[in-house]
């Protein structure tokens, strides 16, 4: 029997791509950024799709006809992935479904790997479980002040509930440069639960170009003909041989964009629009 070859893999661990995002932008600054801090890695990124987000279905059902572009959107080889090529270079990006819940608890999980739905407002404990059936990846994200005072009881418990392989702790670039690790991810990661990091864009017109700016770069197999299968694998070995790459924001910067990120919320300003793109000719293709 052949061993499984050891490379590389890129993963933005943590995607939205919002209703008010160029989605040409967006994609193309998930396949740049991640060619940039991850050259020569396989480069994949993980869907957080909250309640009123639907990107993956579109893209599956050919809906995404807002993107032009010289990209190539294939359906992927199993469900639940769609393959986008750059036409030109010919480089691949997996991007995988995946949905974003808010517990009880106000504590972010991402469902990664799963587009079947889960509803806001259940315990955290009940959505982790609800993910795993589904055959999907819980990440519990890092959020600032989400981890704090009676939230922090709640993900330490989640550390004695459950074992490495069944969840990981999500970090993102809201966690400024020089900021020391959370206590409870310090923890997490000694007693074997694996880290993955994530661009977390926010929900206004601009941020789409943040996407894969901060990734995990991991070491292990990825079998183009079984995408899922082969994320799967990866992100629930023990342990997950993994580092982070890209760059979080300064502090000046991180709250500069939550503060952008109240104004849009209070004053409903988020809304679908163009901004600046990448000059392209083609249109993207839907095969």
């Amino acid at each position: 029997m052949t061993p499984e070859k050891s490379e590389q893999i890129i993963v933005d661990a943590h995607v939205h791509v919002y209703p008010c995002y160029d989605a040409a932008v967006a994609l193309w600054a998930l396949m740049d950024n991640l060619t940039a801090i991850g050259p020569g890695a396989v480069k994949t990124a993980l869907l957080a799709e909250r309640f009123d987000c639907h990107f993956f279905q579109a893209l599956a059902e050919g809906r995404a006809d807002n993107l032009i572009s010289d990209l190539n959107i294939q359906v992927g080889a199993e469900p639940g992935v769609m393959v986008i090529g750059n036409q030109k270079s010919g480089e691949k990006l997996f991007l995988f479904a995946g949905r974003q819940v808010v517990t009880a608890e106000r504590i972010e999980v991402l469902a990664s790997l799963s587009d079947a739905p889960i509803d806001d407002g259940l315990s955290v404990e009940k959505v982790i479980d609800k993910v795993l059936d589904n055959g999907g990846v819980p990440i519990v994200s890092w959020a600032p002040g989400k981890w704090l005072f009676k939230r922090h009881e709640v993900v330490a418990h989640l550390l004695a509930r459950y074992s490495p392989g069944q969840l990981l702790l999500g970090d993102t670039t809201l966690r400024p440069v020089g900021s020391q690790q959370p206590r409870l991810m310090k923890k997490g990661e000694a007693i074997g639960f694996g880290l993955v990091a994530g661009s977390d864009p926010l929900p206004f017109t601009g941020e789409e170009r943040r996407l894969g700016s901060y990734a995990t770069l991991i070491e292990g197999s990825f079998q183009r003909a079984l995408p899922v299968s082969s994320m799967r694998n990866l992100l629930r070995s023990t342990p997950l041989k993994s580092r982070f790459v890209g760059r979080r924001n300064h502090h000046f910067e991180a709250g500069q964009r939550l503060v952008n990120n109240a104004i849009v919320k209070r004053q409903g300003l988020s809304r679908p629009g163009k901004g600046p793109s990448r000059p392209s000719k083609g249109a993207i293709s839907m095969g």
